[in-house]
This record gives structure tokens, C-alpha cells and sequence, in this order.
């Protein structure tokens, strides 16, 4: 699954929904394995999947942070400010550098 999330074939999302579903059957397959079951819920559980949440959390507020000055950029065009102004006002809201703010115009 890894090599598939890589290769850019399936989202971390679903990289990490089926990381969790299989975590809920291996669980209930060896049931009156108790050693077996906690063994998969350490290797395959809580942390796995918490980190995996992180990187799909951090991956959408780093979208979503993109497409608000996009549509920033969009309405402020469209109420004819100069690009001068445009450039001024994204490096303020967005505390991005002027190389940075020059790539949204």
C-alpha cells in the first residue's frame, strides 16, 4: 500500500481507511489469540494510524491554505487592485516571502 500511495495511485486517506479496516478484522480473525491480537494492534494500530492522520491533516490545511489565496488573488483581481497591492496584502495575510507571493499572481 505504501508503494501505491508513493506512486500516487490511492490517497493517504485511503491508504489510511484501509490500513484501519484491516486493523478491525486481523482483530477479530485471531480472537482466542490474545498475545496474537495485541501483537497486530502494537504493530498496526494506534501509532500507524495516528501518524498517518497527521500527514492527511497537515495535507489539507496546506490545500486549503493554498486555495484561500488563490481566491484571494482571484477577488482582488477582479476589484482591479494594482499587483502591487495584491503582492502586498498576500505576504501580509499569508506571511509568504515575495518570491513566494509573485507565484499566485
Amino acid at each position: 500500500m505504501e508503494e501505491l500511495a508513493k506512486k500516487g495511485r490511492i490517497y493517504e486517506y485511503t491508504k489510511c481507511t484501509l490500513i484501519d479496516m484491516s486493523n478491525k478484522v486481523m482483530e477479530h480473525i485471531p480472537s482466542k489469540y490474545n498475545a496474537v491480537r495485541e501483537g497486530v494492534r502494537t504493530v498496526m494500530g494506534g501509532k500507524v494510524l495516528e501518524y498517518e492522520a497527521k500527514t492527511i491533516k497537515r495535507e489539507g490545511i496546506a490545500e486549503g491554505r493554498e486555495k484561500g489565496i488563490k481566491d484571494t488573488v482571484i477577488i482582488l483581481k477582479n476589484l482591479d487592485i494594482p499587483q502591487e497591492t495584491i503582492l502586498a496584502k498576500i505576504q501580509e495575510q499569508y506571511h509568504l516571502s515575495i518570491e513566494d507571493s509573485k507565484k499566485y499572481l
